[in-house]
């Protein structure tokens, strides 16, 4: 951690990353309101038009992490899954687990999914008949052995429903519970990214505003939780202080997590992370390598020089060294 800190401190090439994300597709079966992708779509390519792009990079990584939107909406998800496990690649799937496919679950060496409580809280928030369908996923990934982790959003609508969560899972045999708080953002911080030229289309900022009750029932939260082993939160600062996160404000030592992995598009265009996607070429017309040491090394030095942009502050992935 420190090194590659040190890397941006000192401002050389960051090394290009062992670790893949494909963002499969944007779209989704649901409609939550805390969706950083809401509404989002665009264009996609079959998998197997973007495997040549992919079989010039596998060899650099160790590890795929399919995600969406919702990537069980790909009618080719288990293609791409046999193609990189052949290849020698642990393939997690990131899904919200309401669509039925036990034999993708079954397929892959970790599957990740989300709940925001109990059955009635989540649905409210996910849409009617999303709990049931997603423990009985969770239940088939627990069968098959590869449950990983699931992941929960702190709204206000569910803040008393987090500690019953983590508990109930606990007892299912899930492994851990991955906390983090809706992300919102003012007119002012979006508008702040248009002046620096950035597009709506290439940040993912939802609108909205964090309340003084909010803040303190999750700060409240976050301590009846911080002897809980099986318990995560993203960012994880949010154990110390949360609020630089909620003010959006940066504080000393704070890097950008992203450079930990390459981050491939729908449509095979490489872009920085899920928050700013701004692409910087595609794996059918371009090295990934050749990105990440050119255009992609300058926009990371600007984006240390300038400080990091008011899109980073609320990034699960930052990384900090205190």
């Amino acid at each position: 951690m420190r090194s590659a800190v040190a890397a941006w401190r000192d401002g050389p090439d960051v090394p290009f990353p062992r670790s893949l994300v494909y963002d499969m597709t944007l779209d989704c079966n649901l409609s939550c309101p805390m969706c950083l992708y809401q509404g989002r779509g665009g264009p996609q390519r079959p998998f197997t038009e973007l495997a040549p792009g992919f079989a010039r990079i596998v060899d650099r990584f160790d590890h795929v992490y399919i995600i969406g939107a919702e990537p069980m909406m790909r009618d080719d998800l288990a293609d791409a899954i046999a193609w990189f496990r052949k290849r020698g690649k642990a393939v997690t799937v990131q899904s919200n687990g309401t669509i039925n496919r036990p034999e993708v679950i079954a397929s892959v060496d970790r599957f990740d999914t989300s709940l925001d409580g109990a059955e009635r809280t989540n649905d409210a928030i996910r849409g009617p008949g999303s709990h049931s369908r997603t423990m009985a996923a969770i239940r088939c990934a627990l069968e098959a052995g590869n449950m990983g982790t699931v992941s929960a959003v702190a709204l206000e609508e569910n803040l008393d429903q987090i500690e019953p969560l983590a508990l109930g899972l606990g007892r299912l045999g899930v492994a851990g519970l991955d906390l983090s708080p809706v992300v919102r953002y003012s007119p002012q911080e979006i508008a702040s990214m248009e002046a620096l030229g950035f597009s709506r289309d290439e940040v993912a900022m939802p609108p909205g505003a964090y309340g003084h009750r909010f803040r303190r029932d999750f700060r409240r939260l976050t301590r009846r939780l911080s002897g809980s082993p099986s318990v995560t939160l993203s960012p994880s600062f949010l154990w110390r202080d949360s609020g630089p996160f909620f003010d959006g404000r940066r504080k000393r030592g704070q890097a950008c997590g992203a450079v930990y992995s390459l981050r491939i598009g729908p449509a095979g265009e490489v872009i920085h992370c899920a928050m700013i996607r701004r692409p910087f070429g595609t794996i059918l017309g371009c090295d990934p390598a050749d990105l990440w040491r050119g255009p992609m090394l300058a926009f990371r030095r600007r984006l240390y020089r300038d400080g990091l942009y008011p899109v980073c502050y609320r990034c699960c992935k930052r990384s900090w060294i205190w």
